[in-house]
């Protein structure tokens, strides 16, 4: 046999070997063409259109996935996950639990391991309070509440980890516990004032409770409620033992308000502080931001006030108010922005972030990010920052204005906004601050440092100039400056202002004007 030939042999029985590991057709002789395209189209194995049981069997895992998950989703929304990664990487230990891990998310974490122990013992705490009933038959029923209601818990969750159905129950029956049984305990302690000694403890706890990865869906936390605390005692409510975590984490001074709080299926902690933010229903808003405000000190030059809220109808809401200053027979309206008192601390960066975090990843309104943006509006430098101070609608206890400004600064970083609820009072502000006084008012006090004492002067009486010539029931400005600036009288300016009024017929005005000035000795 020649050469050739062989090697043809050779590569027949090589596709006939390669064709029988495969299964396929053996490649002996080639089929007509009409025979070629119908095991073509009609192979199992067509590499063109895919395996086609292959196909039918991922079709059907996918149709078992959707009807098994469909209930839940068609309920409610996970609203317990990893915080989005560009949010979280701005700042993780805003997000990581200190001392307690709860729920899967934060398990297996290393530092939080070492409390597992102490979860156990303020379990059997909780249980030992109970004496209608042998510990294991209350055990045996909350287990069996948390086998029962396994899958709406799981669907509240987005996690990777792997847990059996029994380790997930043990989970969460030994983390709802451990929460009824420290709220307990610090409900205790406020009612006796003896919790000296664990300030410190407790914080770090409650700071780890609001953290949006490190929660409990509270439907079931209610079930334990019912299954352990109220076997006990009937004197306390659920939402009255668990205010003090609330209260705890408020991000205002204004107390909160639990009226209109509910207890939905996906919510946890953190969502129902987020609801005791919740505006009125009838409060307006805006579906994006469309005005951008001067900082404090700007908006302070140019002559708005900053005052706290006085029983606002919101805890967060904002007004902008007109106050009457009259003098003689002319007045001028500087406006008051009255604001909620915000309390800067250690725990307001991680609490800022942990809510606008829940609002960016989760369908409800932002009313936390627009707040959180307009506070960056107003604040640029540590000046603003002492301008709010001073004006008594911030209270910082973090350390310097420096470090508040820096953290105000960054809370929104690649962070949208989508609904603003503070347009209208803006609008306000804006027209304002537009206005012929409060622009010109503005940049003389910016440059007052810089002014030599006869420039002053010389733009005072010309202000007054124009005043006189039709303006004058706008110059109350003009004599709040002049005392910012420490402007002394001296009988040259009151005569330019004298002589500047009389030149445009009103004589009158002039004088009471000089009176003025004289009596309160600017």
């Amino acid at each position: 046999m020649s050469l050739r030939c062989r090697r043809r042999g050779l590569g027949l029985r090589g596709r006939e070997v390669r064709s029988d590991v495969a299964g396929d057709v053996v490649i002996g002789c080639r089929p007509s063409g009409t025979e070629e395209n119908r095991m073509k189209y009609n192979s199992p194995h067509n590499l063109g259109l895919g395996d086609v049981n292959m196909i039918q069997e991922t079709v059907n895992r996918l149709l078992h996935r959707v009807n098994s998950e469909d209930n839940h989703t068609r309920e409610f929304s996970p609203s317990i996950y990893r915080a989005p990664s560009v949010l979280r990487d701005l700042s993780p230990s805003s997000f990581n639990p200190i001392l307690v891990s709860i729920g899967p998310l934060h398990r297996e974490d290393e530092n939080v391991r070492a409390f597992e122990g102490q979860k156990v013992s303020y379990l059997i705490n909780l249980m030992s309070r109970i004496n209608s009933s042998p510990q294991e038959e209350i055990l045996k029923s909350c287990v069996q509440k948390a086998h029962t209601l396994l899958n709406t818990i799981k669907a509240c969750y987005i996690w990777k980890k792997n847990f059996s159905d029994a380790q997930f129950a043990e989970m969460m029956v030994v983390d709802a516990c451990f929460i009824l049984g420290f709220m307990i305990e610090v409900h205790m302690s406020y009612q006796e004032n003896s919790y000296t000694g664990k300030e410190l403890q407790f914080r770090t706890i409650m700071h780890d409770l609001m953290l949006l990865e490190n929660q409990i869906p509270s439907f079931f936390l209610i079930e334990m409620f019912q299954c352990t605390v109220l076997k006990f005692t009937s004197e306390v409510s659920f939402i009255e033992l668990i205010k003090p975590v609330l209260t705890c984490n408020n991000l205002f001074k204004a107390d909160l308000k639990f009226d209109n709080v509910s207890f939905r299926t996906n919510d946890h902690f953190l969502s129902i502080l987020h609801q005791c933010y919740m505006p009125p229903d009838n409060y307006v808003k805006k579906l994006n931001m469309t005005h951008i405000i001067h900082s404090s000190i700007e908006l302070d030059r140019a002559g708005v006030n900053f005052k706290p809220s006085k029983d606002p109808t919101w805890v967060m809401g904002m007004e902008v108010k007109q106050d009457q200053f009259a003098c003689f027979f002319w007045s001028w309206n500087r406006p008051t922005l009255t604001m909620p008192v915000l309390s800067v601390h250690d725990s307001t960066e991680f609490l800022f972030r942990n809510l606008i975090a829940y609002e960016q990843s989760f369908q409800t309104q932002g009313y936390v990010t627009s707040y959180a943006f307009v506070m960056d509006m107003l604040v640029n430098t540590h000046d603003d920052v002492a301008k709010l101070v001073d004006s008594k609608v911030l209270v910082n206890i973090m350390g310097s204005n420096e470090e508040a400004a820096n953290m105000i600064n960054n809370i929104c970083k690649k962070v949208t906004i989508s609904d603003s609820y503070y347009e209208e009072e803006w609008e306000k502000l804006i027209e304002y601050c537009n206005g012929y006084w409060p622009k010109h008012i503005a940049k003389m006090r910016s440059a007052s440092n810089r002014l030599h004492y006869q420039e002053l002067k010389d733009q005072v009486a010309t202000y007054l100039l124009y005043c006189g010539c039709g303006r004058y029931n706008n110059v109350l400005p003009l004599i709040e400056e002049m005392k910012r600036s420490n402007v002394k009288p001296d009988e040259k300016i009151f005569s330019t202002i004298v002589s500047a009024c009389g030149r445009a017929g009103n004589l009158e005005f002039g004088k009471a004007f000089h009176q003025f000035i004289t009596e309160n000795r600017l």
